[in-house]
């Protein structure tokens, strides 16, 4: 089973209660869907890691450029 996380850099109020839940119930993978400028955070990337989850990236509006980064941080 996997989540879709749509995080987004400014007053996201969603993605932690979400991130809670799928650590509690020991979801191993999320489709992390980035949506606009600064949607790759780094922080998030590492807590995900950390938990053992794996992350599918996929951006709204892809690049060459957020995809490279996204691979960097582990997607």
């Amino acid at each position: 089973m996997g989540v879709n996380l749509i995080p987004t850099a400014v007053n996201d109020v969603w993605t932690g209660p979400i991130l809670q839940v799928v650590k509690d119930e020991g979801v191993r993978v999320v489709v992390y869907t980035g949506y606009g400028e600064g949607s790759i955070i780094p922080a998030l990337f590492s807590e995900l890691k950390e938990a053992g989850i794996a992350i599918i990236y996929r951006d709204i509006n892809p690049t060459p450029e957020n995809t490279r980064l996204a691979e960097e941080m582990g997607g």
